[in-house]
């Protein structure tokens, strides 16, 4: 039997190292509506995140709100879960004469947007 020449190898740094960042080209970090919070201003102000985020070092626009503004909003998103049925069925009742649903109101409450230092927030 002939044996394999053994291949030398080159034993060069290796590429992923601890303390990188590894992740795939085609998704990012973090995406649209991730929830952050922020200290820097002293207070803790809660963001959702309103452009998906590709790399640590960038700034990222947030919807700005109050810890108790959040928490409205949590409440909120979870009672719709179980009247999503019933606004299934009656779709057709909600249309307009040109085929189109009416643009729901906005409620009352306003967000600020501001753009955040990705490395500065907690997700």
């Amino acid at each position: 039997m002939r044996s394999k020449a053994r291949r030398s190898s080159n034993l060069a740094s290796p590429e992923v190292v601890e303390g990188c960042e590894v992740r795939t080209k085609s998704h990012p970090i973090y995406t649209t509506g991730s929830i952050a919070l922020n200290f820097s201003s002293g207070t803790p102000m809660v963001g959702a995140l309103m452009e998906s985020a590709w790399t640590l070092s960038e700034l990222c626009r947030f919807r700005v709100m109050t810890p108790a503004q959040h928490d409205e909003n949590s409440d909120d998103d979870g009672s719709c879960l179980n009247s999503s049925a019933h606004q299934s069925t009656d779709k057709k009742g909600s249309l307009n004469q040109y085929g189109k649903r009416p643009r729901e109101e906005q409620k009352g409450n306003t967000y600020r947007e501001t753009a955040w230092a990705l490395n500065e927030v907690i997700f």
